[in-house]
């Protein structure tokens, strides 16, 4: 199966089904993210070079609108523009103007609940620490102590630790 994360539900109804399925996901992009910001500009002006239009839409001008209007979704974003792009040729239209892209945006209510949805479905594809945890306790497993150290990486191979190199004449080393 294919589609949202309410299917994430349907997997879970039997062990035997989940152990058979394989969940693969698709993010939505974050704008709080420089490298996802520039990937969803980038993607947004390859569909701006291919819309066939007389004249090319300056897109990438409101890329903040066209985030906020697909909710960080570039299916949401293709699918809209692909209506504004109807919209635009059934009307003989050059390029594809502000009231083309308005018309045909989805509302605001539907954005806040499709947001609120990817948002709930993104947490319940996180593990938690409370999951394994409660996995090893099923399992009749010791219980791993949380340690407070998690954070800190092991040392690379051939990397030196931070450290003053000694100066001056050669007496002076030790």
């Amino acid at each position: 199966m294919i589609g949202t994360y309410e299917l994430l539900g349907l997997a879970n109804l039997s062990a035997q089904l989940n152990r058979r399925s394989i969940e693969i996901h698709f993010p939505r992009y974050h704008a709080e993210n420089p490298q996802e910001w520039t990937i969803f500009k980038s993607t947004l002006l390859t569909f701006q070079h291919h819309l066939p239009l007389v004249k090319e839409p300056n897109l990438v001008e409101r890329s903040e609108y066209f985030f906020e209007r697909s909710v960080g979704c570039i299916g949401i974003l293709k699918s809209w523009l692909v209506r504004a792009l109807a919209v635009a040729l059934e009307e003989s239209a050059d390029t594809l103007t502000n009231q083309h892209l308005e018309r045909t945006a989805e509302p605001l209510r539907k954005l806040l609940r499709m947001a609120r949805e990817i948002q709930e479905g993104e947490n319940a594809l996180m593990e938690q620490a409370s999951q394994q945890a409660e996995l090893h306790r099923l399992l009749g497993m010791p219980q791993q102590p949380e340690r407070a150290n998690d954070h800190k990486t092991s040392k690379s191979v051939g990397k030196r630790k931070p450290v003053r190199d000694p100066i001056g004449s050669p007496e002076h080393v030790t």
